[in-house]
């Protein structure tokens, strides 16, 4: 059994709610700003996305970032898939080098996984830099993050072992 499935099941034991695809893709079904932002989406993310329709815990506070939430205007949880950039950038007040800068250092951090706590989001996402490990990190100062696994199925693992705060 593969890391994903292992993390699947392992999701059903614990309540998390589950919505596979009906059939896996052979393709992730991005839009195209998103591919041109980000460029190839790193395999393991990738087989994620082509079998995962949406996947959140039990009380809807933390969830993994799937192709609908990529695609639509109207998100599923409560907020968008780059909710920490849009945050970031409207902190920066209309500030033209810093919006630049915001920008430039979302560009390299695809966002994987969001959760809200009594202390506001954090976010999941592969640093692009790094060759795809998962960084994670919080509000107010979102672009302060730790990395948090080596890779996108060693995030899964970690998510298992209760080391992620996911």
């Amino acid at each position: 059994m593969n890391i994903l499935e292992r993390f699947l099941d392992w999701a059903g034991e614990n309540q998390w709610k589950l919505e596979k695809k009906k059939e896996n893709s052979d393709r992730v079904n991005l839009p195209g700003e998103l591919i041109q932002r980000y460029g190839e989406i790193p395999g393991d993310y990738g087989i994620f996305l082509k079998s995962v329709k949406s996947l959140s815990d039990k009380g809807r506070n933390a969830w993994f970032l799937c192709e609908d939430d990529f695609s639509s205007d109207t998100p599923a949880y409560a907020c968008r898939w780059n909710e920490p950039e849009l945050i970031s950038l409207d902190a920066a007040q209309g500030d033209g080098a810093l919006v630049d800068d915001i920008r430039r250092w979302w560009d390299r951090r695809l966002p994987v996984a969001l959760a809200r706590d009594g202390k506001g989001y954090k976010y999941y996402a592969l640093d692009l830099d790094s060759g795809g490990t998962v960084v994670r990190g919080r509000q107010p100062q979102f672009e302060d993050t730790e990395k948090v696994a080596a890779s996108f199925s060693d995030f899964l693992e970690k998510i298992m072992r209760g080391e992620t705060g996911l």
